[in-house]
């Protein structure tokens, strides 16, 4: 590939995201801690210590409220080094009161090398369905033609687009378009367009005093990384920010053995995740975060747990 080439494509994918940066849409389920897999988010994120990553999320929202929203998602990615690509399957299930909302997306991504980083871009489609539970909704009249649109059977196409770059093999930054063509329908989609646009720089604070190091690289006696991260999200008219910070102590037999993360949100939101290493590279991840307006006072807060699985790691698959 040509260097002309590369730079058109580079191109094509940040113009087809600027362009729907400025088209509203509606806000999607989401997992608060998308940054223990930002391949949520961004179909361009390739895992860069294991040729094969499966994640399992269940979150629940505001566990005092009764039809509160319930998610459950998985993805599972696949990177070939030999074509320095990476395919992924998402399989998504949102709940909200009667509504039931499933997302079954693919994606493809592929890898540009550096000498001192890496170029991702990616690409998803998505099918889309949302039903109600009708025998559950109790109606004053059987037909009733203000429920009847929001209660029909809905499915739907949608696709995502995104770049990340790896440079110096601590920092990543990435931008994505999520649910791309909700941006440019008017009515009710089943899951809303929504922008992002996200760094997270990472350096060993023990072991190797303020020195960066490869991005969840081989782990090596009581060594302990310190990661910060920021999102600028946005959706509708609509802004919001997200901040993490997350620490991680290596033992001589498993990196990450332990970790602990704080996180904020311009909304209002605080949140905890503290997770282990279990038998094999199973990694087991619980999390609570907490909105303080008003009208959530007694909502006892959101409760998320994650659990990942690694299959044929290596040191690092994007770089030499």
């Amino acid at each position: 590939m040509t260097r002309r080439i590369r730079k058109y494509i580079v191109g094509m994918l940040l113009t087809s995201m600027l362009a729907v940066s400025s088209v509203k849409g509606q806000i999607n389920p989401s997992t608060a801690f998308y940054w223990e897999n930002p391949y949520y988010i961004n179909p361009a994120f390739v895992h860069t210590d294991a040729s094969a990553y499966f994640f399992l999320s269940a979150r629940k929202q505001w566990m005092a409220v009764s039809g509160s929203p319930v998610t459950f998602f998985g993805t599972g990615t696949f990177y070939s080094e030999k074509y320095r690509m990476q395919t992924g399957v998402k399989i998504l299930h949102d709940k909200i009161g009667y509504l039931n909302s499933s997302d079954l997306s693919l994606s493809y991504a592929y890898s540009l090398a550096s000498r001192n980083g890496a170029l991702n871009m990616g690409l998803s489609l998505s099918y889309q369905l949302q039903s109600a539970d009708r025998e559950k909704v109790d109606l004053e009249e059987e037909y009733d033609p203000a429920l009847a649109n929001f209660l029909e059977t809905r499915k739907d196409w949608n696709a995502g687009i995104g770049v990340e770059y790896i440079a110096g093999r601590s920092l990543r930054v990435g931008l994505s378009a999520q649910n791309m063509f909700s941006f440019f329908k008017k009515g009710r989609v089943i899951f809303g367009g929504t922008n992002y646009l996200y760094g997270r720089y990472r350096i060993r604070i023990l072991g190797r005093i303020w020195q960066p190091t490869a991005y969840r690289t081989t782990a090596s006696p009581t060594t302990c990384d310190m990661e910060w991260g920021i999102c600028l999200k946005q959706y509708e008219n609509d802004f919001q920010a997200d901040g993490v910070v997350s620490f991680y102590v290596n033992h001589h037999t498993q990196q990450e053995k332990f970790q602990f993360s704080l996180l904020g949100r311009s909304i209002g939101e605080i949140g905890i995740l503290a997770g282990v290493k279990l038998i094999s590279e199973v990694k087991v991840l619980c999390a609570y975060d907490y909105n303080f307006k008003s009208w959530q006072e007694n909502s006892r807060g959101t409760f998320e747990v994650i659990v990942s699985y690694p299959l044929f790691p290596a040191k690092c698959c994007l770089f030499p």
